[in-house]
C-alpha cells in the first residue's frame, strides 16, 4: 500500500515549505511514500507555466533525494467553475477557448469545451511543460467527465460541438432542433452521448500523448469523480 499526499497548486513555489514538508514526513516515520505536485487551477500563459514548471522540477528533485516519490496532479482539465480563474494572475483567456454550453445555450466562464482546437493545443503544450520533471504518475483531475460542473451539468452543446456532430453523422442540426430530438428521439440521444464520449476520450488521449512525449515512463491515472444529476429543461 502507498500513502500519497496531494499538495496545493502553489506550495512548490515556496522552497522553505517543501523543505519543511520533507522534514515533517521524515520525522513522522516517512508517513507518506508519494507527494503530488499540483498544477495551476487557472489558465496561465504558457510562459508562466514554463516558469512554474521549474519550481515544480526543483521540488520533485528534493523529494526524490529524500526517498519520496514525486508525482503530479493535473488540477484542471476542462475546468470547474469561474472561481478557478481567480488564480489566473490577471491573464486573459483566449476567446477561441470555447466554453462548455448547455442545451439551452447557457455557458459559464472557467469551464471549457474539450473539442476547441485552441484549447486542445493549449492543454497539450501545458502538459509537455509541466511533465518535464518526469513525474512517476500524473493524476488527472476528476473534471474530465461527461457529468460536468458549470451550467451545462451534462455534455456540451456549444456551436462547435453541434457542428462536429453534424459532420460525423451527416445531420443539419442547430441547437433548437437538436434539443427537440435529444429529448424525444432515443436514437439521436444515444448518438450524441456516444459522440461526446468519443471526443472526451480523444481529449484524454491527447493529455496522455503530451505527457509521454516528454516523459515516456510516466503512468497516467484518473482521480475518482463525483456524481452530479443530469437535468435538461424541456
Amino acid at each position: 500500500m502507498r500513502f500519497s499526499l496531494r499538495t496545493g497548486s502553489k506550495t512548490h513555489f515556496n522552497h522553505d515549505y517543501i523543505e519543511q514538508l520533507i522534514q515533517a514526513i521524515q520525522e513522522a516515520g516517512n508517513c507518506f511514500d508519494e507527494v503530488w505536485l499540483a498544477t495551476s487551477y487557472g489558465i496561465p500563459s504558457l510562459e508562466r507555466i514554463e516558469r512554474e514548471a521549474k519550481d515544480m522540477a526543483w521540488a520533485a528533485e528534493r523529494l526524490r533525494e529524500a526517498g519520496i516519490v514525486a508525482s503530479m496532479q493535473l488540477s484542471r482539465t476542462v475546468g470547474h467553475s469561474p472561481d478557478a480563474l481567480i488564480s489566473n494572475g490577471g491573464e486573459g483567456v483566449e476567446p477561441d477557448f470555447y466554453l462548455i454550453t448547455s442545451i439551452d445555450g447557457d455557458s459559464e466562464e472557467g469551464v471549457f469545451c474539450w473539442n476547441s482546437p485552441a484549447f486542445r493545443h493549449y492543454v497539450s503544450e501545458e502538459m509537455k511543460l509541466y511533465s518535464k520533471f518526469g513525474p512517476e504518475i500524473v493524476w488527472v483531475d476528476d473534471d474530465i467527465r461527461l457529468r460536468l460542473l458549470g451550467k451545462s451539468k451534462a455534455l456540451c452543446y456549444c456551436d462547435n460541438c453541434i457542428q462536429l456532430f453534424n459532420e460525423r453523422f451527416g445531420y443539419q442540426y442547430n441547437r433548437e432542433t437538436l434539443k427537440k430530438d435529444f429529448l424525444y428521439n432515443l436514437a439521436i440521444r444515444d448518438e450524441y452521448i456516444q459522440f461526446q464520449t468519443d471526443t472526451l476520450a480523444d481529449f484524454a488521449g491527447l493529455i496522455s500523448k503530451a505527457v509521454h512525449e516528454v516523459s515516456p515512463e510516466t503512468v497516467m491515472a484518473l482521480q475518482n469523480g463525483g456524481n452530479t444529476q443530469m437535468v435538461i429543461n424541456a
